[in-house]
C-alpha cells in the first residue's frame, strides 16, 4: 500500500512548506513561514507573497536530471526571503516542499532564520525530511497493522462464539418444540368443533414455522464451522424435484397462481448427487417464488447437460411477483438480508435461506443466478454438478 502525503505528517516533520491549489491560491502554510508574512495568507495568491521562478534543470550525482522544483523570492515583510523546493502533486493541491537557500551575512535585507526551521544546505533538508517521514509513517503503519490484527482476532472470536451460541440455542430449542409439534399433531387427529380446530391447526403452522427457522439457523452454523458433509447417492432427481413441487402446490393454488413444472426430455433418471441438501435448496426457491407472487404464474424448468463425467443440473424458477431492486441484489444473499424492512414486515422469514442455499450449491459444484427487476418479477436459476450413478461395485471400490 503507497504511503500519502498529509499535511497532518507535513506539520509535524516540515514547517516550511507551503500548500496551493490549482489555482495558486494558499492553502495551507507551515508555521514557521507565517511570521515572516504581513497578513493571514489563507485563500490569497501565492504571488502576492513571493516571486516564483519554476526549476528545470537541477544537477544530481553528476548528471543533468530534469526534476519540477520552484524558486520563491519574498515581498512584504519576508522581502528578501529566497527558498527553493520540489513541487509535489497530490490530488487537488501542491505541496511546496521549500527550504531556505543560505545568504551572505553583509545582505542585511533577509531576515532572520532559526536554524530548526530550515536546514543549512538542500541535501542536508531532503535527508532529514525523507527519513523523519520515513520512520513516522513506518511507525503509524506499525501501530495501525497491530489494531487491525487485535481487531480481526477480536472480531473472529466473536464469530466463533456466536456461532456456537447459536447453534447451542437451536439444539435446545428444537427439542421442547419438536414435543410441542407431536402433541399438536395428536390433537389434529381429534374431532374437535371449528374454532377449536382452527386453534389446533394454528398451533402446528406456526410450531412449523418456528421449527423452519431454528433449522435455518442450525444450517448456517453448520456451514461457517465447515460441519456439513455432503452424502451422494445414486438419486433420481427428477423425482426428488417433483415431490418438492407438490409441497408447494396447494399454497400457489390458494393464491390462484398458474403453477407449473416443465421436465426436459432426456433429464438423467439417477445421478449422484446428495438429494436432500439439493432438495433443501430448491425448496427455498421456489418457496420464495410462490411466498412473493401474489397473482400471475410461478414456473418451474428442470433441465440438463452431459459434462466429462456427469452432469450440470439446472432448475429455473420463473415468477411474476414483486421482482428486486438492483439496489437490494448486492445483498440478496447475505445473511439476515431481506430487500428491506417492509419485505420482512409483510411476508416474513429470517434472511437466511438463500444464503444458505447459495451454499449448499456451491459446495455440489454449482451457485445460483438471479434475473429481475423490481415489480417485473424474477428468475433464479440454481444448478449442480452430478456424477454418473455407481454401481455396487463402484462404491465398493470407493469405499475400500
Amino acid at each position: 500500500m503507497p504511503l500519502t502525503l498529509t499535511d497532518k505528517h507535513l506539520n509535524v516533520l516540515m514547517p516550511s512548506f507551503i500548500v496551493i491549489n490549482r489555482h495558486a491560491q494558499i492553502v495551507r502554510m507551515g508555521p514557521s513561514l507565517l511570521h515572516h508574512l504581513d497578513c493571514n495568507p489563507i485563500g490569497e495568491k501565492l504571488s502576492r507573497f513571493f516571486d516564483i521562478t519554476e526549476i528545470k534543470k537541477v544537477r544530481n550525482g553528476g548528471h543533468k536530471k530534469l526534476t519540477r522544483q520552484v524558486q520563491l523570492c519574498g515581498r512584504a515583510e519576508a522581502d528578501g526571503l529566497l527558498l527553493r523546493g520540489s513541487a509535489v502533486p497530490n490530488d487537488a493541491v501542491v505541496y511546496l516542499m521549500i527550504r531556505h537557500i543560505p545568504v551572505g551575512p553583509n545582505e542585511k535585507n533577509r531576515r532572520a532564520l532559526r536554524f530548526e526551521d530550515f536546514s543549512p544546505t538542500d541535501s542536508a533538508m531532503d535527508m532529514q525530511i525523507a527519513s523523519k517521514l520515513y520512520f513516522a509513517l513506518m511507525k503509524e503503519a506499525q501501530m495501525l497493522g497491530a489494531e487491525v490484527t487485535e481487531k480481526r482476532i477480536l472480531a473472529e472470536a466473536a464469530s466463533v462464539a456466536k456461532s456456537q451460541f447459536l447453534a447451542t440455542m437451536s439444539h435446545e430449542l428444537r427439542t421442547p418444540l419438536n414435543g410441542i409439534l407431536g402433541m399438536a399433531q395428536l390433537l389434529s387427529t381429534r374431532s374437535f368443533e371449528d374454532q377449536d380446530q382452527q386453534m389446533v391447526d394454528i398451533i402446528l403452522s406456526s410450531g412449523n414455522a418456528l421449527l423452519a427457522i431454528l433449522n435455518d439457523v442450525l444450517d448456517m452454523t453448520k456451514i461457517e464451522a465447515g460441519q456439513v458433509d455432503l452424502d451422494p447417492q445414486n438419486e433420481d432427481f427428477a423425482a426428488m424435484v417433483t415431490r418438492i413441487v407438490s409441497l408447494h402446490h396447494a399454497t400457489a393454488v390458494q393464491k390462484g397462481l398458474n403453477y407449473t413444472l416443465t421436465i426436459d426430455d432426456g433429464f438423467p433418471p439417477l445421478a449422484w448427487i446428495d438429494a436432500h441438501r439439493a432438495g433443501q435448496c430448491v425448496s427455498n426457491i421456489i418457496s420464495n417464488a410462490v411466498k412473493f407472487t401474489r397473482e400471475g404464474s410461478v414456473s418451474i424448468v428442470l433441465s440438463s447437460e452431459t459434462v466429462q463425467g456427469g452432469y450440470t443440473f439446472y432448475v429455473s424458477v420463473t415468477d411474476t411477483g414483486i421482482g428486486i431492486p438492483d439496489t437490494a441484489k448486492e445483498v440478496l444473499f447475505e445473511r439476515f438480508s431481506q430487500v428491506d424492512s417492509s419485505t420482512t414486515r409483510e411476508y416474513g422469514g429470517t434472511g437466511l435461506g438463500l444464503s444458505i442455499a447459495q451454499n449448499l450449491a456451491r459446495m455440489m459444484g454449482g451457485d445460483i443466478q438471479v434475473k429481475s427487476e423490481s415489480g417485473c418479477g424474477s428468475t433464479f436459476t440454481i444448478c449442480f454438478q452430478a456424477e454418473r450413478p455407481r454401481s455396487a461395485t463402484d462404491e465398493a471400490g470407493v469405499a475400500a
